[in-house]
């Protein structure tokens, strides 16, 4: 295959479409199945492509992207005018730092004015956000888009293989915990059982988990989705029951997991993991790079990733910010420079793994820090580290930390063992170094069950009130 036939995969896939790729037909579809394998190979390549190359394939795509929206919307158009912006002039990737950054209390403020109407009748579909910001999106996303620029970047583990992938689309071979977003849409397709309001609790009765077994082995060999906090969970009773399921990938999504638990759950499986950090409407942003298991390697083919500082300016490279994005197949609810609320930093250097794409690391979500009482913030993901010595994963079955005011954080566990009072000091020692000598003072508290979050999430950090 020449460059120019793999850029016009990316830049033009509908090309390739056959008019029965449509949800509901896509399981055991050859059509879809040769479409994915050809788009999942393209891939392969393109992640080794230099910087100046990819970029030439993205302002094909953002070109294409602009001139679609510019020409089926009139609110976008006039957007555009004001910022006086013409679309047409638009011939490289620089030009798009010149295009406002849209919050999402912009967005809900916008409303439905934002939606694109495709004039070909395409297949559509809404889809709502978790609401773990306290602001739930409303987004339309056609069909045909959200095909493209979701299952070939599924599998961008370098373990992953062409008859993973062709399995994965034969037949519903998908076991999934909870309900996370990003396969809510496909359930119809590829679900063969859902566990949809599984909670943590839940996974400590054995006859739970002796049911999921039962559905593992009859549809097996599966790939195991669900939010990362019930995946860890499920696992440890996995290690405690001495099962061996046929689970060949295991799809985690949702929560942030440290690279220590990502390990235990590869290790008590032995399934492919597949990490990717993704949002409702921004899609597939970056995949778990397979060396350094705490960074993502950005799907540059589909997107551009900023990280911007409160003044809107591009940070230096290893400087945190705020995670900006640009997806060019959201032609149904735009993603132009849409700040998602998270905070990151690009990783200066070549990556060892050999894959040329962006490397950066995702910090959290933003206001999602502790106040240490000299009025410092720390990023509440950086806990997992400190936490991690204190073995207070392998302890219990769920824990949480809330803060309650600048001086005081509360630790409620749901222990999976006797904690002892040298188990206490470890994990007090342990935050005593996160709080970088701070005085802190750290209640513990033990309990049955913790509930879930905005969106059925469960949520490792409560940030103090503000």
């Amino acid at each position: 295959m020449t460059e120019g036939e793999k850029i016009e995969i990316l830049v033009y896939p509908e090309k390739r479409y056959s008019s029965d790729f449509v949800l509901g037909n896509l399981c055991g579809n050859k059509n879809f199945i040769d479409f994915v394998i050809l788009y999942f190979n393209v891939l392969r390549e393109t992640q080794f492509w230099e910087r100046g190359h990819m970029e030439e394939l993205q302002s094909l795509r953002l070109k294409k992207f602009l001139d679609h929206i510019v020409n089926n919307s009139r609110f976008w158009n006039d957007q555009f005018k004001k910022q006086g912006i013409d679309v047409n002039s638009f011939h490289s990737i620089s030009q798009l730092y010149k295009l406002p950054v849209l919050t999402r209390e912009m967005v809900m403020e916008l409303g439905e004015e934002i939606y694109v109407e495709r004039k070909d009748q395409a297949a559509f579909s809404f889809r709502y956000s978790s609401g773990t910001t306290g602001l739930p999106l409303k987004t339309r996303t056609y069909e045909q888009d959200f095909m493209a620029a979701t299952f070939p970047y599924y599998f961008r583990n370098p373990k992953f293989e062409d008859d993973h992938v062709i399995d994965f689309l034969s037949r519903r071979s998908v076991v999934m915990l909870g309900k996370p977003g990003d396969m809510r849409i496909l359930s119809n397709d590829f679900v063969h059982y859902i566990f949809p309001s599984l909670t943590l609790s839940d996974l400590d009765d054995g006859a739970v988990r002796s049911e999921i077994y039962e559905k593992i082995e009859e549809a097996g060999p599966v790939m195991l989705f669900g939010f990362s906090s019930l995946i860890l969970r499920f696992v440890h009773g996995v290690q405690e029951d001495k099962k061996k399921l046929p689970i060949y990938a295991i799809k985690l999504s949702s929560d942030y997991i440290s690279s220590d638990d990502r390990l235990f759950i590869e290790e008590i499986t032995g399934a492919i993991i597949i990490n990717v950090l993704s949002s409702t409407g921004a899609g597939m942003i970056g995949f778990e790079c397979s060396r350094d298991l705490d960074k993502f390697h950005v799907n540059s083919e589909r997107l551009i990733l900023e990280i911007i500082d409160g003044d809107g300016l591009k940070t230096e490279l290893d400087e945190e910010g705020e995670m900006i994005v640009t997806a060019f197949d959201r032609t149904g609810t735009p993603m132009i420079r849409r700040a998602l609320g998270d905070s990151g930093k690009m990783v200066s250097g070549r990556c060892g793994c050999g894959v040329k794409l962006p490397l950066f690391e995702f910090r959290g979500r933003q206001g999602d820090e502790i106040i240490l009482p000299s009025g410092k913030k720390l990023r509440s993901v950086m806990l997992y580290y400190f936490i991690n010595e204190a073995k207070l994963g392998a302890r219990t079955r769920q824990y949480q930390i809330h803060q309650e005011n600048p001086d005081r954080i509360k630790i409620s566990i749901v222990p999976r063992e006797h904690f002892t009072v040298s188990n206490e000091v470890e994990l007090r020692l342990a935050l005593s170094k996160f709080f970088e000598g701070e005085k802190m003072i750290i209640d513990i508290e033990y309990v049955k069950n913790i509930s879930p979050g905005a969106g059925g999430k469960y949520h490792m950090f409560v940030p103090m009130k503000k």
